[in-house]
């Protein structure tokens, strides 16, 4: 059962709250999340939304027909924290038939910015305190201009940290996909089970 969140601490959305509310109904993650001010979206609202924030224009074709499969979003503003990284984040929680596929969190500008030297700093920290975590990360894709890791929980569920470089600037965000539930799982898994490098070996997690 998923306990509520600690008055002191309501205004903070982290990783474990969020794995737990994956594979569940709008209505449930929409009351669980009621402290956050969420809202929800049908398909109508979600494009609309789309086209005003000018969201996903230069997505890949794959990305548009899954975002034809969502039936509705639960979607909120917060303080996101992870270990002692803290901002205000955006979070939407994405269901298809009726059941959250995928909570995708995008990574704000940290609260305490003076503390980093550099964009690259933070994407090192994130990428450090999930690997803290779960300690099983896989490095997909690893590029200048597109880093991806994943990590797996209990194998019902993947965690993937994102960095990608776009026209207005460095995105980072998180996604946590059910494994069962999203359209797109099982292959997710699968091509976290065939990678091979490891997030533990980057040489400067030892440092």
């Amino acid at each position: 059962m998923i306990k509520s969140i600690n008055k002191e601490e309501k205004s903070y959305f982290n990783i474990p709250f969020a794995c737990e509310l994956i594979e569940k109904p709008p209505d449930y993650v929409l009351d669980k999340c009621k402290d956050f001010d969420a809202n929800i979206l049908n398909s109508e609202d979600l494009r609309a939304f789309r086209e005003e924030m000018k969201i996903g224009q230069n997505n890949p074709p794959e990305y548009l027909e899954l975002e034809k499969q969502i039936t509705s979003s639960v979607y909120f503003v917060c303080t996101f924290k992870l270990h002692d990284y803290q901002a205000m984040s955006a979070v939407s929680f994405n269901f298809i038939n009726d059941i959250a596929a995928e909570c995708v969190i995008s990574l704000g500008r940290p609260d305490d910015i003076a503390r980093y030297s550099s964009e690259y700093s933070v994407f090192r920290l994130v990428l450090s305190s999930l690997e803290q975590i779960y300690h099983n990360g896989r490095i997909q894709q690893d590029t200048p201009d597109n880093r991806v890791c994943t990590w797996k929980k209990d194998n019902k569920m993947l965690v993937s940290f994102v960095s990608r470089y776009q026209p207005n600037g460095q995105f980072l965000g998180i996604q946590i996909r059910g494994i069962q539930a999203h359209p797109w799982g099982r292959d997710l898994d699968t091509l976290y089970i065939k990678a091979r490098k490891y997030v533990k070996d980057i040489k400067w997690m030892t440092e």
